[in-house]
């Protein structure tokens, strides 16, 4: 089992919750955003035929992220469990999600707050050092 992988889940799961619920308070940032807020769930507009509101979006490319955000988790864990003989298979997408997660945390660092750019650089971190390492057993060397 790769620990590394294992608290990355962990981590990306902490981040989706606080997403997820961050996103279903819907609250203002703070109370000069209010009318921006505000704004946003009033004023209707046809965007290719549907009445929407900018609020819909966002709460459309929210859901996104946290669906993004719990499978990640999700494949960080099974990644954790992924045993010597079949990790050459995963490898690619081991790394995938690893550069992912890494694109995800400079989104973070430029457009949020600490809290979502600090758990999503362990993640970072937590992915690349348990795929640097690979499989642990002594059968991995043959690989």
């Amino acid at each position: 089992m790769r620990v590394t992988h294992r608290i990355a889940a962990v981590l990306l799961f902490v981040f989706c919750a606080g997403h997820t619920a961050g996103t279903v308070l819907g609250r203002s940032p703070a109370p000069a955003a209010d009318a921006v807020l505000s704004a946003m769930r009033t004023v209707h507009f046809d965007f290719h035929g549907v009445d929407r509101t900018f609020y819909n979006m966002f709460l459309g490319l929210a859901a996104l992220t946290s669906v993004y955000l719990a499978g990640s988790a999700l494949f960080a864990w099974m990644l954790s469990s992924v045993d010597a003989a079949a990790w050459r298979t995963v490898r690619a997408p081991a790394w995938a999600l690893a550069i992912a997660q890494l694109g995800t945390a400079t989104v973070a660092w430029l457009a949020f707050f600490p809290g979502p750019a600090l758990l999503s650089s362990a993640a970072v971190v937590l992915l690349i050092v348990g795929n640097v390492r690979g499989p642990r057993s002594l059968d991995a060397r043959r690989l």
